[in-house]
């Protein structure tokens, strides 16, 4: 019947999703920038506008779309400054690639978030899928890179590191460092005994497959996320003086952190090669003091140690040098209300620790495929409340 016929449909791009997600790390599959997840993503948008007849734009339900649209209106902006005042520092094939890339994500971001107003797709399905399809891909591909270094050609290792199918390890560390949690929030809420053992193996195999990527943040996000987890399961709980003691724990912690940071810094510099990135990171923010207000646009315009131009490998610095105050309010404010919804459910504002980890200390702005995860997370939680109000109801 009719509705079957729907959610057949529902079911297939739900799966098509899943796909993209899963396929995301492996950039050497890519064909002129464009990869399986690219391809399915960009004609995402197709279903709710052809199909539904539904391509408007809200506040609420295109929250990362909307981010996308400011950061390139104001990159626009920012190269006009820069070409007309500031002497168009950069190159424009760099501030052409970063400007598609911002489109792209724009783009994708939209397809997910239409396909969620008008519910053709269920976020928990899709995040279910995607957890189960890339632990077993990653799974197969690690095990054959124990006995063999490439496969059909394409690379598994970075020197001794686990990179698949990819020339930047972090491209499989940044996806996965969320799955491990996100595992155990899955297990939770499976009936079966079995099932929830297949998914416990899982995330444990996930564990062991990120740390053999070599990637620090990905340590970073399961450690930041498993004491998220904590601290919030104490706030949750109805004794109030669990309550006071987390508060203190957090300010305590703080404290510690400020005054006594230099382990952080030591960790950072261990982990920074030549410190080439505290340069990029350090000469980034000089260039942005330098043009607060209107930033320099989408090119490459920080200089490295050498003096060439460089990408800033940090989200938040990406934004502001291309976008000015427009492009870093926008960042800024989206992430906040992703994050205070996550607030309301401890294992997935654990598991979006590696969004967060990879948000703070490296860049996400042209990885679509994060922000999708982060957008079905959220979605996951508004879902269910509204669910709980129409059964009160």
């Amino acid at each position: 019947n009719a509705y079957n016929e729907v959610r057949y449909k529902n079911r297939a791009i739900e799966g098509l999703i899943a796909i993209a997600i899963s396929f995301s790390p492996f950039t050497k599959l890519r064909v002129a920038g464009i990869g399986i997840t690219e391809a399915i993503l960009l004609l995402l948008p197709l279903y709710p506008i052809l199909v539904l007849r539904d391509a408007k734009v809200t506040r609420n339900d295109n929250q990362v779309s909307r981010m996308y649209f400011f950061i390139i209106y104001g990159s626009i902006l920012g190269y006009m400054y820069n070409a007309l005042f500031l002497g168009n520092i950069g190159e424009f094939d760099s501030a052409f690639y970063n400007a598609i890339s911002y489109l792209i994500c724009m783009i994708c971001c939209y397809g997910v978030e239409s396909c969620l107003r008008n519910k053709v797709i269920d976020a928990f399905e899709v995040l279910d899928k995607s957890f189960w399809l890339l632990s077993i891909i990653a799974t197969i591909l690690f095990v054959i890179s124990r006995t063999r270094s490439s496969l059909a050609g394409f690379s598994l290792l970075y020197y001794s590191y686990f990179c698949p199918l990819s020339d930047n390890l972090h491209q499989l560390a940044m996806v996965l460092s969320m799955f491990p949690i996100l595992g155990i929030y899955l297990s939770i809420k499976k009936g079966s005994l079995i099932i929830k053992i297949l998914y416990i193996l899982f995330s444990i195999i996930d564990v062991i497959i990120g740390l053999n990527t070599g990637s620090t943040k990905f340590l970073l996000g399961l450690i930041v996320g498993s004491v998220v987890i904590l601290i919030l399961a104490v706030i949750y709980s109805s004794a109030k003086y669990k309550t006071i003691m987390t508060i203190l724990i957090v300010v305590a912690s703080m404290l510690i952190f400020v005054f006594n940071n230099t382990v952080f810094i030591a960790m950072f510099r261990g982990n920074d090669v030549h410190g080439g990135r505290e340069t990029l990171y350090g000469n980034g923010i000089k260039m942005i003091l330098k043009s607060p207000v209107f930033g320099y646009g989408p090119a490459m315009v920080i200089p490295n140690e050498y003096g060439v131009f460089k990408d800033a490998h940090a989200t938040i610095i990406t934004a502001y040098v291309a976008g000015g105050l427009i492009a870093f309010a926008s960042l800024l404010s989206t992430v906040f209300k992703k994050f205070i919804v996550l607030l309301r459910d401890k294992w997935l504002f654990g598991s979006m620790c590696g969004f967060l980890i990879y948000f703070l200390g490296g860049d996400v702005l042209r990885k679509e495929c994060m922000w999708v995860m982060l957008i079905l997370a959220t979605n996951i939680i508004l879902d269910k409340e509204v669910y709980d109000y129409s059964l009160e109801g």
